[in-house]
C-alpha cells in the first residue's frame, strides 16, 4: 500500500493550484485584486456596523452634554456625568475595532502596489483598471481614517 494518493484517481481539479484563476480569461493578478476587492466589501460591512453603533454613542453623548448645559435641567453640579464616561468607553472600544479595519485595508493596498507595477492599465473585474481600483480604495482609507479621528477625539483618546 502506497502513502502517496492514486494519481489515476484523482481530479484534475484537485490539482490545480488555488492561485490559479478561477475563470480562464482572467489572470492570476486580476484574479487576486478580485480576491482583495472582495475582502475589502467585507472590511466595509465591518465598518458599517461599528459606525452605526458609534453613531449611537455619539448621538448619546451630545445628548448628555446639552443635557449639562440646559439651565433648565436640574443638574447635581457634575459637568461630566457618570454615564458620559460610559458612553465615551464604548466609543473608545468602537474606535479600536475601526482602528483594525483601517490597518486591514491599509496592508490590501500595500499588497496590491505589487501589482500595481506590473498591470497598472490591465483591467480588473469589469471595467477599472488597478491604478483607478487602488486610487479608489486610498481614497477610501484617508476617508475611514479621518472618520476614525473625529470619533477618537469624541471618545477623547
Amino acid at each position: 500500500m502506497s502513502a502517496t494518493p492514486d494519481r489515476l484517481n484523482v481530479s484534475k481539479t484537485r490539482l490545480q493550484s488555488p492561485r490559479t484563476p478561477a475563470s480562464p480569461s482572467s489572470t492570476v493578478g486580476a484574479s487576486r485584486v478580485v480576491d482583495s476587492v472582495a475582502k475589502v466589501v467585507d472590511l466595509h460591512k465591518k465598518w458599517q456596523l461599528t459606525t452605526q453603533k458609534g453613531t449611537q454613542y455619539c448621538n448619546a453623548i451630545e445628548n448628555i452634554k446639552k443635557g449639562v448645559l440646559d439651565p433648565k435641567q436640574e443638574q447635581d453640579g457634575n459637568p461630566y456625568p457618570a454615564n458620559l464616561e460610559l458612553y465615551c468607553k464604548n466609543l473608545a472600544i468602537l474606535v479600536t475595532i475601526l482602528e483594525d479595519v483601517v490597518a486591514s485595508l491599509n496592508t490590501l493596498i500595500e499588497q496590491l502596489k505589487v501589482l500595481q507595477a506590473l498591470m497598472r492599465d490591465e483591467i480588473v473585474g469589469r471595467s477599472w483598471s488597478l491604478g483607478k481600483t487602488m486610487e479608489a480604495l486610498m481614497s477610501i482609507s484617508e476617508h475611514w481614517q479621518s472618520e476614525m479621528n473625529v470619533r477618537k477625539s469624541i471618545s477623547g483618546i
